[in-house]
């Protein structure tokens, strides 16, 4: 049995057909139309259609969105990458042109539950998956479920407050730590635009120092957040996702960061199981299928 995956990602939205058992095909990838609701939807519709057109069969249409959404209804609650989403409901709207079960998922959800489902979480109980990117996006996994919390919004790491050393200016993870700040933030220093996160790094090899500071902080504050999840929640693993953690030296660089905390102060507990995600650019079409699966709505 397959169902058609749409992932609606900021920059692209990904789409293919997954099986019941974690197979996928047929997928492929197109920029995001984020100029209006009407264009996405249409943008959705679009690709919907061209499977349809093909005689491809699937049973039910399972989305994965970039913003917190009531998984139960579809109501979207968050503004995320694109502001027009909020308060908006794509289950609701597509079920007018296509009549089969469709769900929306979190987008750090859907990745958290293919890494519960089939990935580097499936021998795991209790998890917290980090996502780094244009923000700081996450998910937590209690008795392998997602746990939304009472208003929906547990997981989204990326609005705890990491720095509060300018009190008129509380700087929050994804503004100090994520790809985009630490882009944004050497940018600044170099009077730079269109730079991007690899750019950063390879001229910090090169020996530029703005670089290797900007790089430093990145690392510090990330293992700061995740040295908080972890006695926030006190889970057995914490997952990365997001292109950048697929870096070879990005856990070495977060382990020296948390050996630099911890040798700070007075501590000999428990630190923080961290490892990569298995999967990386389909693992929100695979978490999006299985929720779908597994919701009774």
């Amino acid at each position: 049995m397959n169902y058609l995956a749409i992932d609606i990602g900021g920059t692209n939205i990904k789409y293919g057909l997954v099986s019941s058992s974690g197979v996928l095909g047929f997928n492929s990838r197109e920029k995001t139309n984020k100029t209006s609701l009407e264009n996405l939807v249409n943008q959705l519709s679009a690709i919907i259609d061209s499977f349809i057109a093909q005689s491809i069969t699937f049973e039910g249409i399972a989305l994965s969105v970039p913003a917190p959404v009531n998984a139960e209804t579809g109501e979207i609650l968050g503004k995320g990458s694109m502001d027009f989403l909020f308060r908006k409901n794509l289950n609701q709207i597509l079920r007018k042109s296509y009549h089969m079960k469709i769900t929306s998922e979190n987008d750090g959800n859907c990745a958290a539950l293919a890494e519960v489902w089939l990935g580097a979480a499936k021998n795991c109980q209790d998890v917290a998956l980090v996502v780094c990117g244009t923000g700081i996006g996450g998910a937590i996994v209690k008795d392998r479920k997602i746990h939304t919390g009472k208003h929906l919004f547990a997981g989204e790491f990326g609005y705890s407050i990491l720095d509060a050393g300018d009190r008129k200016h509380l700087k929050n993870w994804s503004s100090v730590a994520s790809t985009k700040a630490m882009i944004d933030q050497y940018s600044q220093l170099k009077s730079l635009t269109g730079i991007s996160g690899e750019e950063v790094f390879e001229r910090a090899e090169q020996g530029d120092e703005d670089a290797k500071q900007v790089i430093d902080d990145f690392f510090l504050y990330n293992a700061i957040g995740i040295h908080n999840i972890q006695f926030y929640y006190d889970p057995e693993l914490i997952l990365l996702g997001g292109a950048i953690s697929e870096r070879a030296d990005f856990l070495e660089r977060l382990e020296e960061k948390f050996e630099e905390i911890y040798s700070g102060f007075d501590y000999s507990g428990v630190q923080p199981r961290v490892e990569r995600c298995k999967f990386s650019n389909n693992a929100n079409l695979l978490g999006a299928v299985y929720h779908h699966v597994n919701s009774g709505h």
